[in-house]
């Protein structure tokens, strides 16, 4: 029996838990990662620091072994190993698994079976798996990608609220909010063009428009269904590719596939998983829509066990004391 610590490291926040032999866990959150730091960076800098402060500050048992989900990180072959000696000389820390936060939401939405999961929180990023090999889908960031994730949800929203400024249309409820959430508006685009945390503070106004949507405002309700179809349909395109051979090797049809999520966003509730499931059935009438067995933290810790997952591969890199960096 040892210590195992979970790290679901997001952008706008990350969860840890540390779980010891005799039951025992402690739960805490911390900052997101940075934009500019890398997953390695992170886990090296401010994830390590926050770890080294819980142990200490309550007198904890120190972990052996720590899985981590991290958005953004896409691996390289030294990452777990370079990683695992920083935390070694801090912690004694035995054995690391790094992966992308796509696959620690997936283990923790439908575990080691075969499937598809939407991950959104403040991006979005879509993972399919036959057994045969992976697909994923978006994961490209707020510029080019992340339809449907908060960052989204809150530009459209923003959007909205400089149309009804203009006069264009838009939402006099989102303008309100807007001006409540980040003052005159006419000075937010040079502030939020200054700000290194201009992704964070795009993204928080998603909540706002949640409440909107709540109160029925029909420029909110219409961006939150938008979002509810852009997540089913890069779900939809990762089943796709899977069922035309984009895995390395074949594996069961698309309609036989299991659907899920996970992710801060879907805490919205029917607002955003009713148009999901909504858009998935218009597809895929057939379609096995399942609620998530548990989160991406739990996901995380998923990977500090040998025995469970097999359907990774290269995804997760995991080097070990004493054992080569393996895959």
């Amino acid at each position: 029996m040892v210590t195992v610590l979970g790290i679901d490291g997001g952008q706008s926040g990350s969860r840890l838990q540390l779980r010891m032999p005799d039951g025992a866990v402690v739960s805490w959150r911390d900052a997101g990662i940075p934009p500019g730091m890398t997953p390695r960076q992170a886990m090296t800098g401010p994830l390590l620091d926050s770890v080294v402060r819980k142990v200490s500050d309550a007198e904890l048992d120190r972990p052996t072994v720590v899985g981590a989900g991290l958005t953004g990180f896409h691996g390289g072959a030294a990452d777990a190993a370079e990683v695992l000696d920083v935390w070694s000389d801090a912690l004694g820390v035995r054995r690391l698994s790094l992966t992308d936060d796509a696959v620690s939401s997936y283990l923790g939405a439908l575990g080691d079976t075969s499937g598809v999961v939407v991950a959104a929180g403040t991006g979005v990023t879509v993972l399919a798996s036959n057994g045969a090999g992976c697909v994923r889908v978006n994961g490209w960031g707020p510029t080019l990608g992340d339809e449907g994730g908060g960052y989204w949800i809150g530009q459209e929203g923003l959007r909205s609220a400089y149309r009804w400024l203009d006069g264009r249309g838009g939402s006099e409820r989102l303008a309100t909010a807007a001006r409540e959430a980040f003052g005159t508006l006419t000075e937010l685009p040079g502030t939020l063009a200054a700000s290194a945390d201009r992704v964070a503070m795009i993204a928080s106004f998603s909540r706002h428009v949640a409440a909107a949507a709540h109160d029925l405002d029909p420029e909110a309700t219409r961006i939150w269904s938008d979002a509810g179809h852009e997540l089913a349909t890069a779900a939809l395109a990762a089943l796709r590719r899977l069922d035309d051979g984009g895995a390395q090797e074949p594996g069961p049809a698309a309609g036989a596939a299991q659907i899920s999520w996970n992710g801060s966003l879907f805490e919205a509730g029917e607002l955003l998983s009713g148009p999901f499931r909504q858009a998935i059935r218009a597809a895929m009438p057939d379609a096995r829509i399942v609620g998530p067995r548990a989160d991406a933290l739990h996901g995380a810790l998923e990977l500090t066990r040998r025995d469970t997952i097999t359907r990774f591969g290269a995804l997760i890199d995991t080097a070990e004391i004493g054992r080569d960096s393996s895959c």
